[in-house]
């Protein structure tokens, strides 16, 4: 689906489609993702869930394992990130940790929005 609408838009725009990926333009990415997006239903995995699912038990079972593996990783990843900005400020100079403290506030604030 991504890559018809992409072609189909890169036509538009007179773009050769033969193109590698990379030199794409973003508008085009962007719109085409946009529109993925919008066309995807809200509950997509909630009816995969049930539909694939036997009796409400099963269903139950599987909602709760995607939902509790989802948030083991979060706290990997999250953990795993502050780890890396420990190791980054530890092992640079103070301009570099100035640079480094902005990231962190900006990506901190986005993430827990």
């Amino acid at each position: 689906m991504f890559q018809n609408k992409a072609l189909e838009y890169l036509k538009k725009m007179k773009f050769p489609t033969i193109a590698s990926r990379r030199t794409w333009p973003f508008e085009v990415l962007h719109r085409v993702y946009v529109e993925l997006q919008e066309s995807t239903p809200k509950d997509l995995l909630e009816k995969e869930f049930w539909c694939s699912s036997a009796s409400p038990d099963e269903w139950w079972s599987k909602r709760t394992s995607f939902a509790k593996s989802v948030a083991v990783m979060s706290m990997i990843g999250v953990t795993f990130f502050v780890y890396l900005i420990f190791l980054l400020i530890f092992l640079s100079n103070s301009k570099k940790k100035k640079k480094i403290f902005k990231v962190c506030n900006w990506t901190w604030r986005s993430t827990f929005r």
